[in-house]
């Protein structure tokens, strides 16, 4: 949060504005508490599944026109959710990314969680191999993606 403030002579301070001032995360900082907030947040992933006690992906679809892009998402949505016959992955999404327009383009993402990579792999590959997507559309796959950008 607070980068290099407090290295020069001068020293520093670091003004948080927040909600939620009870936030483990947030106490955690306050009180420099990397252990506390390393415990907590392993803990909240382990029940969520997410990495590194679970797997992701995450399909980006991209377009200049934003309704058709949008519609691209649902069908990717509706194809991965079909091929889901065990219901092994769940499939958040689409939403418009964090980033929705970027480089003149509109972007929309879907998430997908699993237990292991394979499963992600058994629902992906197939159902890649099927998408038709109108002109212009564009989508990509990162698996375990570093942020959701």
């Amino acid at each position: 949060m607070a980068g290099r403030t407090g290295r020069g002579p001068k020293g520093g301070r670091v003004l948080v504005q927040t909600f939620q001032p009870d936030h483990p995360a947030i106490a955690a900082a306050a009180r420099h508490d990397f252990l506390r907030f390393a415990e907590h947040e392993l803990e909240l992933r382990q029940v969520q599944k997410y990495p590194p006690f679970g797997v992701m992906a995450r399909v980006v679809v991209r377009g200049k026109d934003e309704k058709i892009a949008g519609e691209a998402a649902q069908q990717i949505g509706r194809q991965l959710r079909e091929a889901d016959e065990a219901q092994d992955v769940r499939i958040l999404g689409p939403a418009p990314a964090p980033l929705m327009r970027l480089r003149g383009e509109y972007r929309f993402h879907l998430q997908l969680q699993a237990a292991e990579m394979e499963v992600l792999h058994g629902l992906l590959r197939p159902a890649i191999k099927k998408f038709r997507l109108a002109p212009g559309v564009k989508w990509t796959v990162d698996m375990d993606p570093w942020d959701m950008q």
